[in-house]
């Protein structure tokens, strides 16, 4: 009891510390710098240093069967996170964990789509133009000062502007800025671990599937391995698609009933369901795109499919995990066997090619200790490029992974770059 009551002080006292770190991205980098060395910041230092692994077992010490539960449980929202327990920062743990305890979850009405409608809406109400299905070839600099000018799309057609803002993320950025030249790659933090999704569509009304809207999340803990979610972690790793099924992290959800103004939800009989499970690129590396110019040719959300490396290879492997996909489904919801329609497999190389997500990282740079303490890793990721006038950046690796506060750093970068008076602004009107 006692080691409970000092973890949830220790995380009360991490997350506080978050809060104020993601409202310091708001400083200039310089003063941001001072902010985080300051003493306040000295429990923030100490325990964002560790990963979740060490964090958990340095509060929670033991090796009994209920202190593995414990561990295992407090740990269990970590694919949301993009990073294992061995490798994710403790706070991450902790905020995570944290952060569902206090708010809980939500579901967009009309489905996600509806956010980036909106957002379109928005843009063009105020004079503003959206580009789709038109990926950008390079950002453009003054000859003379260096300064972003603007950028070039894939199909030519150049677009001018006084500033310039990425949210594609630090190493896609770095590469249009660059070219992928050696030495332009700055940030020591690499990528997120990726993920297999299965896209599953279901047969049937959901009392006859046993399914709802609640999401499942499971734990590499049985009783084989005394309930131990970190040494099952390492197990599911070593051998993805040759470890007991019971042993593979995933997360498990149904779209259709998430809506409650959706007719699935109401009653019907088509269901879709979502697999998320953690893995590396390296598993699918072999088969990249067969031409090395693949992301120069323009839309990427239109047929035909990226031509593959051994594509009947990729194809079998894709196979592999589509029965590992529908036997998980089918381990915890038995009734929806034979009753799967279609699954359809995304991987690493999905994320890479329709995200532009560098090696198809599922959350951008790694969630790991060093990014979120490393004075030169912090530095070198503020909202304003350090060395290229006029180009920002926002977005999941300059503030923080998540829905919510991946669309808050666009906010924040807007400010900064709009200054304190507009920030002063922003901050009277969302406190009346």
């Amino acid at each position: 009891a006692e080691n409970i009551k000092r973890y949830m002080s220790v995380s009360e006292s991490v997350q506080m510390r978050f809060g104020l770190l993601v409202m310091s991205a708001l400083m200039p980098s310089w003063l941001r710098a001072r902010f985080l060395a300051s003493p306040i910041f000295g429990l923030w230092r100490k325990w964002a240093a560790l990963t979740s692994a060490e964090g958990l077992c340095k509060l929670l010490p033991g090796t009994d069967e209920a202190t593995n539960r414990l561990r295992s449980y407090l740990s269990g929202l970590w694919l949301d996170a993009g990073a294992p327990p061995s490798r994710c920062s403790f706070f991450m743990q902790s905020a995570v964990m944290g952060g569902w305890q206090k708010l809980g979850e939500a579901y967009p009405r009309g489905g996600p789509q509806e956010t980036a409608l909106a957002m379109v809406e928005a843009v063009e109400q105020r004079g503003g133009a959206v580009f789709i299905r038109c990926p950008v070839e390079s950002i453009l600099r003054d000859p003379l000062t260096g300064a972003a000018i603007g950028v070039k799309l894939s199909s030519g057609d150049e677009v001018r502007a006084k500033r310039v803002v990425s949210a594609l993320g630090y190493r896609a950025t770095e590469k249009l800025l660059y070219g992928g030249v050696p030495g332009s790659d700055l940030v020591k933090t690499k990528q997120s671990m990726s993920f297999i999704m299965a896209n599953i569509a279901l047969k049937g009304t959901k009392e006859d599937l046993s399914i709802s809207a609640a999401n499942v999340w499971v734990q590499p803990a049985t009783a084989k391995n005394h309930y131990d979610a970190l040494e099952g972690e390492q197990e599911f790793f070593s051998n993805p698609l040759g470890c007991d099924i019971s042993l593979v992290p995933a997360g498990v959800t149904f779209p259709s009933l998430k809506d409650l103004e959706d007719s699935s939800a109401k009653g019907g009989e088509d269901h879709t369901c979502q697999i998320l499970v953690g893995g590396n690129y390296e598993w699918f590396e072999e088969h990249g795109p067969s031409d090395p110019d693949f992301d120069k040719t323009g839309a990427r959300h239109a047929p035909p499919h990226v031509a593959r490396k051994d594509q009947s290879g990729y194809d079998a492997l894709k196979a592999k995990w589509e029965a590992r996909m529908v036997e998980i489904l089918t381990a915890w919801y038995p009734k929806t066997k034979g009753k799967v329609v279609f699954c359809d497999i995304s991987t690493p190389l999905t994320l890479e090619n329709y995200l532009r997500a560098e090696k198809g990282a599922g959350v951008g740079l790694d969630v790991t200790p060093a990014r979120f303490v490393d004075p030169s890793e912090i530095a070198e990721l503020d909202m304003r490029h350090p060395r290229v006038e006029g180009l920002w950046r926002a977005g999941q690796d300059y503030l923080m992974c998540g829905q919510v506060l991946s669309a808050a750093s666009g906010i924040f970068c807007a400010l900064r770059m709009l200054g304190p008076v507009a920030m002063l602004r922003f901050g009277c009107r969302a406190v009346r």
